[in-house]
């Protein structure tokens, strides 16, 4: 597979800027739109001065930070390693312009031009072929590159500074100059900002002198960057869903072993399906309890193959004859103590609080509760104001001589340790208390890997070159800006609905679904800590359900999208994009389906779903920082910085921000020509300067 790259050698360039004209000429760009540019650096002080010609280009990096700020998915990465922008699909949101570390993306709002508009050269060459209000950037000239031409800054180039080629190819112009060099002036190719782990595959020569191999030695080791996965791969979405049947399989085996098994041997009867219904000891739950057997054989065929009420036919292809016999005859020769039905007297079996302490009170959701050592107050205040998971009761669902008749009656009930199910079992490590630690943990493992990474993106944004142009401009002034950036054009997603208001509406149902989730969670903390229930029109109650409804389609309006568009795949993001809307998708679904089994009585199926629901939140914080979860702090912030940039320029408060070619970069220039002035002399501790022409 080719990986296309350009070299620079510096000994070479002799700034005439023919790269940019060349540039300008093929590319047709606008007025301050340079995709090519060369920077004059001067460095040092009198008499120890140096000056260094530094041409600038996209470097179309193997890890594109610009790629994985960019929201619309605009920016994609070919197979030969070039980057490029889908002026269809941008949006102009800006986000890639400061997550790129050498300034080579440019979003303007409105586009000037060096002839009046109606000139032909303008009207139909160069207006067609660039979008307005979209990003732009180098694209190594992929027209000229695919029909088996140099990019033009190569061709214009009178000293052959610029060797361009493929670097997996041996025999390659650039592989075989690479090579040359090492042997005759010991020079090595080096990138800008290692430490951004980019990986660029635009890379330079220096001086001959400065690029000895014994002078290189020291520099500090480049950050690792991330491993990326391959273009095409879904190994995410296959994980998480991995994951999510790893987790709905722990829930049925949880929820299916809900009582001890018995002595005798039922091998045929506790792998058949009907043990599913009946319990594995046929005791029953959620079906009627079959043993002692009081059917004849006939009766028994012909209930398994006919089925009666709930229970559904079996056919022969699911059951055979001969395993029907076999468990027949197993269920008639169990010896097994079932409990007895309770007395149409008895309250506790026909009550709420059997379907979560089990018909023996020896436990099930909740705990066991037989021989209650709680006094009778006690135990009406904990039945009328709930405790931890257990939501309050009203004396509309179960009056006041109901609850001492139901208190006397587990109080009553015998202990018996063997009854404890295993669903308590599982379920007693749910506890309010435990939950909450597990959430705390990997809450705060989020938060500092979420920091660490949003910290990554600011420092690919020159904040400490920037900083100079803040200070001069105005803190509070560019707070402002900020904060407004963040509020329009990062939670309303302004740049958005400006483009495709269809588009807008499909982010915002899991956007502002998702706000409206996280707002519904801190609400019932405060106003229904017991997580009591509610009338389904109760506000409380509407705002989670309909928040919930609205992120879960446009979950599926977004994967219905990844599957039908032919250019979703960018060749760097898919696992991980894939993997966030799975997750997503598992955390929304068995949230409803804990409702639904909630209202519709099927309690023994409450806990296992439960179990997946908070497997599936804990997954998705987890992932949260390396996943498209990350756009929710990464993008508003990129973009942030962007429209403060745009506003200094305005401002004209720093000439180097309005004089470079396509102003608002020269902070991240001012970096590079540091940065570069240490590679070249490690031991280089002088002023570094940028010098523009008016």
């Amino acid at each position: 597979m080719a990986r296309l790259a350009m070299l620079i050698d510096l000994t070479r360039c002799i700034g005439c800027d023919a790269c940019t004209v060349a540039c300008k000429q093929e590319n047709g760009t606008p007025v301050d739109v340079f995709f090519a540019r060369v920077l004059n650096i001067e460095a040092g002080k009198y008499p120890h001065t140096k000056r260094v010609y530094l041409p600038m280009l996209c470097y179309h990096c193997e890890n594109p930070p610009c790629l994985k700020a960019c929201p619309n998915k605009a920016i994609f990465k070919r197979q030969d390693g070039v980057v490029l922008i889908d002026q269809d699909r941008c949006r102009g949101t800006g986000a890639c312009v400061s997550s790129c570390p050498y300034g080579n993306i440019i979003l303007q709002e409105k586009d000037a031009w060096y002839l009046n508009e109606d000139e032909p050269y303008e009207r139909d060459f160069v207006k067609p072929r660039l979008q307005p209000n979209v990003a732009r950037k180098c694209t190594y000239c992929v027209q000229r590159v695919d029909e088996g031409l140099d990019p033009a800054c190569v061709v214009a180039c009178p000293t052959h500074a610029r060797i361009f080629g493929d670097l997996d190819d041996p025999t390659s112009e650039i592989s075989t100059y690479i090579e040359q060099e090492k042997v005759q002036t010991k020079r090595y190719p080096f990138p800008l900002l290692p430490q951004a782990g980019t990986k660029p595959a635009g890379c330079y020569l220096g001086t001959m002198a400065s690029q000895d191999s014994a002078t290189l030695g020291g520099r500090a080791a480049p950050e690792r960057a991330e491993p990326l996965p391959t273009r095409g791969s879904r190994s995410g979405g296959k994980l998480a869903t991995v994951l999510a049947l790893l987790g709905i399989g722990l829930a049925s085996l949880v929820s299916s072993v809900q009582a001890q098994d018995h002595e005798g041997e039922m091998h045929a009867y506790e792998s058949s399906m009907c043990a599913s219904c009946h319990g594995p000891a046929g005791k029953g739950d959620p079906g009627p309890a079959i043993v002692p057997l009081a059917l004849d054989k006939w009766e028994f065929a012909q209930l398994v193959r006919e089925g009666k009420g709930a229970m559904p036919p079996t056919p022969d292809s699911d059951l055979s004859d001969e395993d029907m016999e076999l468990i027949f005859e197993e269920l008639g020769a169990a010896d097994i103590e079932i409990a007895k039905a309770p007395p149409p007297d008895e309250l506790y079996a026909t009550s709420s609080c059997m379907g979560c302490h089990g018909l023996s009170a020896m436990g099930g959701l909740g705990p066991p509760i037989a021989q209650t050592k709680l006094t009778e107050e006690e135990f009406h205040q904990i039945v009328r104001k709930g405790k931890g998971m257990m939501p309050a009761t009203k004396e509309s669902e179960l009056s006041d001589e109901q609850v001492a008749q139901v208190y006397q009656e587990v109080k009553q009930k015998p202990w018996d340790e063997n009854l404890i199910p295993l669903a308590f079992k599982v379920g007693q490590f749910l506890s309010t208390k435990n939950v909450a630690i597990v959430f705390l943990f990997v809450t705060l493992f989020a938060f500092v890997f979420g920091t660490k990474v949003w910290l990554y993106w600011i420092r690919l944004s020159a904040p400490k070159q920037l900083w100079s142009a803040v200070k001069k401009f105005g803190v509070l002034r560019a707070f402002g800006i900020a904060t407004w950036s963040l509020i329009v054009d990062g939670f309303l997603v302004a740049s958005l609905w400006r483009r495709n208001k269809m588009r807008w509406f499909l982010h915002g149902l899991i956007l502002y679904g998702f706000v409206g989730l996280m707002l519904a969670d801190v609400l019932i903390q405060i106003f229904n800590p017991t997580r009591a229930e509610m009338p389904l029109f109760d506000p409380l109650k509407l705002l989670p359900i309909l928040s919930g409804v609205a992120a879960l389609a446009g979950v599926f309006a977004v994967m219905v999208r990844y599957r039908t568009d032919e250019y979703i795949d960018n060749g760097v993001t898919q696992g991980r994009d894939f993997l966030f809307l799975n997750l997503l998708l598992n955390t929304l679904l068995s949230g409803f389906l804990v409702v639904v089994m909630k209202r519709t009585g099927l309690t023994g199926w409450v806990q296992p779903i439960y179990l997946w629901h908070l497997a599936s939140v804990l997954l998705l914080l987890a992932t949260a920082p390396f996943t498209r979860f990350m756009h929710v702090w990464i993008v508003p912030t990129m973009v942030a910085l962007t429209r403060l940039c745009e506003e200094i320029v305005k401002s004209g408060v720093e000439l180097g921000f309005s004089r470079e070619p396509s102003p608002g970069r020269h902070h991240k220039s001012q970096r590079i020509a540091e940065d570069l002035m240490k590679t070249l002399d490690p031991n280089f501790d002088g002023p570094v300067n940028l010098r523009y022409y008016p």
